[in-house]
């Protein structure tokens, strides 16, 4: 079971896209953070198997590191 805690800051609203190639089956190695003003935030990093993290430079994290600077 998951649970989320709503966003009430309005951060959410300065993302416009976050895109790269995301699947169950490996941790990705590029992705984009689209912000509202335009600025594109590019992550790149080392794919892995996701049952080998260990082996990836996973970008995720570094992407949510700046994300979660964002504020309302």
């Amino acid at each position: 079971m998951s649970s989320a805690l709503p966003i009430t800051d309005g951060s959410e609203q300065q993302i416009t896209a976050i895109e790269g190639r995301f699947a169950k089956s490996y941790l990705p190695d590029h992705a984009q953070l689209i912000l509202a003003d335009g600025t594109v935030k590019t992550y790149h990093g080392k794919k892995a198997p996701s049952n080998a993290p260990e082996m990836a430079d996973n970008v995720l994290p570094k992407l949510v590191a700046d994300a979660s600077q964002l504020t309302g």
